[in-house]
């Protein structure tokens, strides 16, 4: 009884680490050109640059999403790109416009890729957010 118990407890923890390690493999590894993104801003003007990311995996119906704190100032072009190869690196547009009436303040943020895989299709957000700060000045 004790050797048929510790058997089954072995296998049952053998199952779990395989199973883990798989499950670890199928989550892509978001890597971005740069951790944060950010620029001081006089009032009225605008801020563009570009940024890079990819994906240790393939993926399926790649978004981007961000916060709600950068709508209104945020253009992100594109936003959408279809499927994406593991390790294709992809290029991205920001462009910051402060409105000529903005008060002084600071603008934080961050962007993700949503996105769905081969073995999970339904879209989610991957970790490894792009942090984004905009200061405006006067």
């Amino acid at each position: 009884m004790r050797i048929s118990r510790f058997v089954t407890v072995g296998i049952a923890f053998v199952a779990m680490i395989t199973l883990a390690a798989w499950a670890d493999a199928a989550v892509p590894k978001i890597e971005w050109s740069s951790g944060n993104v950010g620029a001081k801003i006089v009032v009225g003007g605008t801020y563009t640059t570009t940024v890079t990311f990819k994906s240790s995996i393939d993926l399926k119906g790649v978004k981007l999403a961000w916060t709600p704190s950068v709508n209104g100032i945020l253009k992100v072009d594109p936003t959408t790109f279809g499927d994406i190869a593991a390790n294709t690196v992809t290029t991205v547009t920001l462009t910051v416009t402060i409105p000529s009436d903005a008060k002084r303040q600071t603008y934080n943020g961050a962007m993700w890729v949503v996105a769905g895989t081969a073995k999970q299709p339904q879209l989610r957000k991957f970790a490894r957010p792009l942090n984004l700060r905009f200061q405006v000045t006067k």
